[in-house]
């Protein structure tokens, strides 16, 4: 029996212009496998790289502290032809930013959250000097169109810098998967 042969017996059809297969014939199988197992292979990577530059992933809020100077909301361009709304594939890409960046800062938080029509975006507070070279590289990876915003962290009037950065953190804290840890965030070494 042929190969062509083994991936009819594998469809299903009621319309006889059209054929769906049933299930994945077993080169796609393979193939999404390798994917799935490659891109999980670079995500475990990335984080034990990172780990020994003191930033850690899942990190309690209680290991979060320190002092920071911007905060930064990255919104990935949908136009993108590298778009993807998924989590496992935009942290890839947040990691390297954040590894990339590390040369650059001497603190920093990141979460992700769920905004309208459930898109994807990110949170990060950071203690840097400038974010020029960092917002470059930034808008290299999620676009110009959308939203790659880095600013300076001012207090509202009444209140104090380090208010003003607790009651950040406190609105990190808003959805289910953020109430306990931050998505990754660099803490000291002896903790």
């Amino acid at each position: 029996m042929s190969i062509l042969d083994k991936q009819k017996l594998l469809t299903l059809s009621f319309d006889q212009q059209r054929q769906f297969p049933l299930v994945e014939t077993g080169a796609n199988f393979l193939k999404s496998m390798v994917h799935k197992r490659s891109i999980s292979k670079r995500r475990n990577l990335l984080l034990f790289h990172l780990m020994y530059k003191n930033i850690k992933h899942n990190v309690n809020w209680s290991q979060v502290t320190g002092t920071f100077s911007h905060s930064c909301t990255l919104n990935m361009d949908p136009s993108l032809l590298h778009y993807s709304n998924e989590l496992k594939d935009q942290e890839l890409i947040i990691m390297k930013l954040v590894d990339e960046i590390r040369s650059y800062i001497k603190n920093i938080v990141v979460i992700y959250e769920y905004g309208k029509n459930r898109k994807l975006h990110w949170h990060i507070l950071m203690h840097c000097d400038n974010t020029r070279d960092i917002q470059h590289l930034f808008k290299k990876q999620f676009g110009t169109r959308y939203g790659v915003i880095c600013k300076r962290i001012n207090p509202n009037p009444g209140e104090t810098k380090k208010q003003n950065v607790h009651r950040m953190l406190e609105y990190f804290k808003k959805e289910e998967h953020n109430k306990t840890n931050a998505y990754m965030a660099m803490v000291k070494a002896n903790q």
